[in-house]
């Protein structure tokens, strides 16, 4: 996986790629136009340009702030623990980063309708 190198090391638990469902139709150019109609996790990490991390003070508040290539900024953040003492930071870190990377995946999901609606899958 392609990621920044301040973001986490893993991909974040709760985002998982769809296996591609759809059957082969044996001519590459014909495949190829139908894989892309789904957002994947490639397309997702081929926009992060970089991934900041940030505590607000006295809080257990992690925010995530990711930046696509195109220079968006999206944000994405962690309450943190109740209980100061269980505070997990790097948990923190990647329930921010994986909130943020939802938002692209929507966002990247709205693009490829668009192209769809348009007649044009790349």
């Amino acid at each position: 996986m392609n990621t920044p190198n301040n973001a986490p090391d893993q991909r974040p638990s709760t985002f998982s790629e769809p296996a591609f469902t759809g059957q082969t139709t044996g001519s590459k150019q014909l495949d190829d136009q139908i894989e892309p109609m789904r957002v994947t996790s490639v397309m997702v990490s081929s926009v992060i340009h970089d991934a900041a991390y940030h505590v607000l003070p006295d809080t257990q508040i992690t925010v995530c702030v990711i930046t696509l290539t195109n220079g968006t900024k999206l944000l994405g953040y962690n309450y943190g623990s109740i209980d100061p003492a269980a505070q997990d930071w790097e948990q923190g870190r990647h329930a921010a980063y994986n909130m943020a990377r939802e938002k692209i995946c929507e966002l990247e999901g709205y693009a490829l309708r668009e192209r769809l609606a348009q007649g044009s899958a790349a």
